[in-house]
C-alpha cells in the first residue's frame, strides 16, 4: 500500500495543473480509467486465489496507471536535487 501512496503523492502536482487549466474532462477520464483498472485487476486476482492481496495489487495498479496518465498529459519533468543549505543553518548556528 505504501507504493500506491508514493504514486498518489507524485500525481498530485500534474493532477492539480490539469485542474488549474480547467481540463476537467481529462481528469475525470483518468479517474474513471483508474477505477476500472482497479476493479478489473482486483477481480481477476481474487478469482485466481490471491485473496486480500488482490485488493492491494489492484490499488497499486490504479495508482501507477493514474500517475503515468497524468504524467503523459502534462509537460512536467521530475529531477532529483539535494540541497543542504537549510541544514547548514541548523548545524552551524
Amino acid at each position: 500500500m505504501s507504493i500506491a501512496l508514493l504514486f498518489n503523492g507524485l500525481m498530485m502536482v500534474p493532477q492539480n495543473l490539469l485542474l488549474k487549466e480547467k481540463n476537467f474532462k481529462v481528469v475525470n477520464m483518468i479517474q474513471i480509467s483508474g477505477s476500472l483498472i482497479n476493479g478489473f485487476v482486483s477481480m481477476i486476482l481474487a478469482y485466481l486465489g490471491y485473496s486480500y492481496y488482490a485488493l492491494i495489487i489492484g490499488n497499486i495498479a490504479r495508482a501507477l496507471l493514474q500517475f503515468i496518465m497524468y504524467y503523459l498529459k502534462t509537460d512536467l519533468y521530475f529531477h532529483y536535487k539535494v540541497s543542504f543549505g537549510s541544514l547548514k543553518n541548523i548545524w552551524f548556528c
